[in-house]
């Protein structure tokens, strides 16, 4: 026969109960703020991971910009030296070089080009050739080559501004 349970076995077994139940509440809790630990790392992890995509694509966008910007750098400097050499063959012809004066004589100069492509004097020699008939004739050949050749572009006109140019005797 079994004995009717005690008001004591009662209240233990009502005491397990709750401790019991109170455990799997804790355990719930504890679940529940892994799950959100959890949740919140892959958050951060994707937040990281798109940020790490963003500084890759802007470093590409970079990149891309200054190769860019090289490739207008070089077609600028291709075009500014077609033009000098369109200027030097210009002034070659208009110069009357003095009998006597070895090939491969050089002269460098400098030019303040007008945006019309005329030059002001005085025509500054920068390194003289040695031999001043040459330097006066390809002065002299200078001013009869105006208007120099110059390109329409104002932002490559500019460039031309003051002009250096190496001039070589070549027979």
């Amino acid at each position: 026969m079994q004995q009717a349970p005690t008001a004591a076995d009662i209240a233990l077994k009502k005491k397990k109960e709750k401790e019991l139940e109170g455990k799997k509440q804790t355990q719930k809790q504890e679940r529940a703020l892994a799950d959100q630990i959890h949740q919140q790392r892959a958050e951060a992890l994707k937040e990281q991971q798109q940020d790490d995509a963003r500084r890759v694509q802007e470093q590409e966008r970079r990149k891309k910009a200054a190769q860019l910007a090289k490739a207008a750098q070089d077609a600028k400097a291709v075009l500014i030296d077609r033009f000098k050499l369109a200027i030097i063959s210009k002034i070659r012809g208009n110069t009357e070089v003095p009998e006597g004066v070895n090939n491969g004589t050089t002269l460098e100069v400098d030019l303040t080009v007008l945006p019309t492509g005329e030059v002001l004097m005085p025509v500054k020699i920068v390194k003289p050739s040695g031999n001043p008939l040459y330097d006066q004739a390809v002065v002299r050949g200078i001013m009869r080559s105006q208007p120099l050749p110059l390109p329409t572009e104002p932002e490559l006109r500019r460039e031309f501004r003051v002009t250096h140019l190496q001039l070589k005797h070549e027979k």
